[in-house]
């Protein structure tokens, strides 16, 4: 598991001039917000737009805005889908998002398909297509893992009671694994860079952006130690990418992202809070703690909880109590920046108040008592968040025009010998 704070790369003021000339390339926009993050437009054989960009850009996600010949082109988002897994696990961070009819955009966009890497690698090259943005960087890491018990048990119609290790485990001969995420060290991107395609070298697609972490690396002056003993803190941001193997075919990993509004109000609510969790409210870190269990191990009490009371006489109580509520402030600042690489962020503490909400939410839209939550395992929560989104899959009709193919291979350098 990675060590390092971990946040998205969004924006949240401005960025609305910066568009690309690039006809597929499009800025994703929130109801409260000026801009939010980035996505690619494709057509699809039922000739609908569709937006492929980040799952925690989808998440909200009421319209896209492109130009075409320097004129302003607006669509409502109508529907979005998010990957399974970044439900359970926070990875990948992929979505996809069907926006209103438009001529004009329709009959921008190319009619051959776009071509996806299905065989990136270490070493590929991936940079950013925005004419108004450059980043890139060389893949150093691909992390791989076998699909959460929680979509897998689903899939194969076990009920929440009935969840374990084992539960939907996939057949003998299968592929169990799935690409989680890519990292590339290099020029990093941007606030509101979230979502943007990454090309390899031959423009091939490669993924979309993810998130950024500021990692932490030796200084100049020990560059050259293999050691830790003298090493200390530095700031080296490594981008993170969430890969597109998956939008081969859409209908069998991506569930429907709630909307804002109507019946699913409280649905919606509760998955914005879900993202605000630490990686110890995952299937992967306590599977089997109960949710009474989780609070009274990993929620911070309510900064009211934390004040001097008369009792507090002594000196080193008071101070006692002073680190307390900053520690609670640190905390909620740190969770707040956390959206997009849950699983892999530094933080282990929920605070009381995203807790609470999280649990009013989903009581108020299961229609479950108090009692019935605190019951729940995490892993019995999130089958039943799956189950829920789960009834609006992707159409299995609809595919994108998006052509898989094998980009040129990198192979490592040789060594060189003399004479």
């Amino acid at each position: 598991m990675i060590q390092a704070w971990t946040t998205s790369c969004l924006s949240r003021n401005g960025g609305g001039d910066q568009r690309s000339e690039l006809m597929n390339l499009c800025d994703v926009f929130q109801s409260d917000e000026d801009h939010y993050g980035k996505g690619l437009m494709l057509k699809t054989n039922t000739d609908e737009l569709y937006v492929i960009t980040a799952a925690h850009v989808a998440i909200g996600a009421t319209k896209v805005m492109t130009d075409i010949g320097n004129k302003e082109q607006e669509m409502a988002v109508k529907m979005a889908w998010m990957h399974e897994g970044y439900l359970a696990d926070g990875h990948p961070d992929l979505a996809l998002l069907r926006i209103e009819h438009n001529d004009i955009v329709r009959a921008a966009l190319r009619a051959k398909p776009l071509i996806a890497a299905d065989n990136v690698n270490l070493r590929h090259e991936l940079c950013s297509v925005d004419k108004q943005r450059f980043f890139k960087g060389e893949i150093t890491e691909i992390r791989s893992e076998a699909p959460s018990c929680v979509a897998t048990a689903a899939a194969a119609g076990s009920t929440a009671g009935a969840v374990g290790p084992t539960a939907g485990a996939p057949t003998a001969g299968s592929d169990p694994r799935r690409m989680l995420w890519l990292l590339l060290s290099g020029i990093t991107s941007m606030p509101g860079d979230s979502g943007s395609p990454m090309v390899t070298a031959d423009g091939y697609l490669g993924g979309v952006v993810h998130g950024v972490s500021p990692q932490t690396s030796k200084s100049k002056r020990h560059m050259s130690s293999t050691t830790n003993s003298l090493t200390r803190r530095a700031l080296h941001p490594l981008l993170y990418i969430a890969p597109l193997d998956s939008l081969r075919s859409p209908s069998e990993s991506f569930v429907a992202v709630p909307l804002p509004e109507g019946d699913t109000t409280h649905l919606y609510k509760a998955l914005e809070l879900l993202e605000l969790m630490p990686h110890t409210f995952s299937i992967k870190k306590n599977p089997m703690m109960t949710i009474a269990g989780y609070k009274t191990s990993y929620v911070t009490p309510a900064e009211s909880q934390l004040q001097e009371g008369d009792e507090a006489d002594e000196p080193w109580m008071k101070a006692l109590n002073r680190l307390e509520i900053r520690l609670s402030k640190q905390i909620s600042r740190v969770s707040e920046q956390i959206n997009s690489m849950r699983g892999y962020e530094k933080g282990e503490m929920a605070t009381e108040a995203s807790f609470k909400s999280l649990r009013e939410h989903l009581m108020q839209h299961f229609d479950i008592a108090e009692a019935d939550i605190d019951s729940m395992t995490v892993t019995d929560l999130f089958m039943k968040l799956f189950n829920e989104l789960e009834k609006d899959p992707f159409p299995e009709w609809v595919m994108l025009q998006l052509q898989f193919s094998k980009a040129a291979h990198v192979p490592p350098p040789k060594l060189r010998h003399g004479g």
